[in-house]
């Protein structure tokens, strides 16, 4: 008996945590960006394949960039990746952070701009250009946010890991030198990442003025405090490299797909 109600315990306090790990994960937003990556690879990628000709890559990499890329697969691939990288210290402080009325309140902010598109986001930029938030001040807590959340970095990893996807599930052959070809290329976009985080610093500041007109100077206090914490460094650093370790291992994955297809001649 007393077997069976550890064993019930260790039940309910999976349970929980798994319960947590779900809820960080709908906070986290990453729902709205993976929502694109398999439609994105397939477009792309489609556009490539139109310079081959039919191949037995292709009709080999569609349904294996369908399983590997689903919602599903990467749902529970990356509340896998978040699960190894929190203690349940981190865990229940990024809950408790997420259950906040300011945590609350960007969480809210954030899931609205999944709605603007390029237009009506250039639109609000000139607006917000002209309102009277447009102040240094508020540039500087900009900076500052984007700064302590790593917003940047976790942007570049997932754009670079979806190009490398692009890259890989764009080969025609299985040949050596056409999958030393998408290495090549892979390698060369994921060296070029800090760069390209050079650029974007400046190019993100001014649709987060937008994305976050709503929130406070103190809900802003709030955040960076939460970013600074242990929790919230462990919180930030997980979603970067989860995004990254994730991804990563589908475009091995999708290479390994690309390499078992039957020989071409």
């Amino acid at each position: 008996m007393g077997l069976a109600i550890a064993v019930s315990g260790v039940a309910a306090d999976d349970s929980v945590r798994a319960n947590k790990l779900k809820q960080v994960y709908e906070h986290s937003g990453i729902n709205a960006h993976f929502s694109w990556v398999y439609s994105t690879v397939v477009e792309e990628s489609q556009i490539a394949w139109q310079t081959c000709g039919q191949t037995e890559t292709q009709t080999t990499l569609g349904p294996e960039i369908s399983k590997l890329l689903s919602s599903d697969s990467l749902k529970r691939g990356f509340i896998d990746e978040i699960d190894h990288r929190l203690s349940s210290i981190q865990l229940n402080q990024i809950v408790d952070w997420i259950e906040s009325e300011a945590g609350k309140k960007i969480h809210q902010a954030e899931a609205n701009s999944v709605e603007f598109d390029e237009t009506s986001m250039e639109s609000k930029i000139v607006e917000f250009q002209e309102s009277g938030q447009y102040s240094e001040a508020r540039i500087v807590k900009l900076r500052t946010m984007l700064a302590d959340t790593g917003a940047v970095y976790f942007l570049s990893a997932l754009n670079t890991e979806l190009s490398a996807m692009v890259a890989m599930a764009s080969v025609c052959t299985n040949k050596a030198d056409a999958i030393a070809d998408a290495d090549a290329q892979i390698k060369d976009d994921r060296s070029s990442e800090a760069l390209y985080r050079s650029f974007m610093r400046q190019g993100l500041v001014l649709p987060s003025g937008v994305i976050y007109q709503n929130i406070s100077d103190a809900e802003f206090d709030a955040y960076s405090v939460f970013a600074n914490s242990d929790a919230g460094k462990a919180y930030f650093t997980a979603l970067i490299q989860g995004v990254r370790s994730l991804l990563g291992a589908k475009v091995a994955k999708l290479r390994n797909a690309v390499q078992s297809t039957p020989p071409t001649d």
